[in-house]
């Protein structure tokens, strides 16, 4: 099996001029397509450059036929088509030159064409502006909330503060109710008389003192709410 296959190899290489290289046909139609233009036949050039195209040529050859391309469409005044020719043949080979049978308006143009590629190309590779990065986003942060233990302990100690506070001036209003309400007909004792007014007198200052601790914790209730 492997007898006919190495004569195969064999003869390829001996032969080489038997099997023609791609790229040696595809500078061949380009020079038969140069030849037509340079006989200003340029309907046979474009049949030539397009199939040439078509073959899809490494990019110096592809340059060079959108290059000769774009030269007939200005000299067929159709320059939107001129213009897009040149540009591609540039983008392909930036160093790319004209015939130099062109007449000057053309080349002009073409150095025109060149010169603003390479200032896109330059603009392309620049860093963007500090002004164009986006800038971080800004992270707020969110504030903890806020502990509710201590309104309730100072709300508690108001509640019991005032709790005392009242107890207080209850045994105040007892014993002065005591004395209005003693004569003849309600007789008190003197061991109730002086209980009364014992608890008289602890309770004023307690229901003073209470009052005002009540007072302080209820403030400090609200100021820590």
């Amino acid at each position: 099996m492997g007898g006919p296959l190495l004569l195969s190899a064999v003869l390829l290489r001996v032969l080489p001029g038997q099997v023609p290289d791609a790229t040696a046909q595809q500078e061949a139609k380009l020079a038969a397509a140069v030849r037509a233009v340079n006989n200003l036949n340029d309907e046979r050039a474009r049949v030539l450059l397009d199939d040439l195209l078509a073959s899809v040529p490494p990019d110096r050859i592809a340059a060079q036929a959108y290059m000769y391309l774009g030269v007939m469409d200005f000299n067929a005044l159709d320059q939107v088509h001129a213009h897009e020719e040149l540009r591609r043949a540039l983008e392909l080979d930036p160093t790319i030159e004209v015939p130099p049978t062109t007449s000057p308006k053309i080349a002009l143009a073409f150095e025109e064409l060149r010169r603003k590629l390479a200032q896109k190309l330059r603009a392309e590779d620049q860093p963007a502006p500090a002004s164009a990065v986006a800038a971080p986003p800004i992270v707020v942060e969110k504030e903890a909330p806020r502990s509710r233990v201590w309104p309730w302990v100072l709300g508690a100690a108001a509640v019991v503060a005032a709790g005392v506070s009242a107890w207080g001036w209850v045994e105040v209003a007892s014993f002065e109710q005591l004395k209005s309400s003693s004569s003849g007909a309600n007789p008190v004792t003197p061991e109730q008389a002086q209980s009364s007014h014992d608890s008289a007198a602890i309770g004023e200052p307690v229901g003073i003192v209470g009052a005002i601790a009540a007072a302080g914790f209820l403030t400090g209730t609200v100021l820590t709410w």
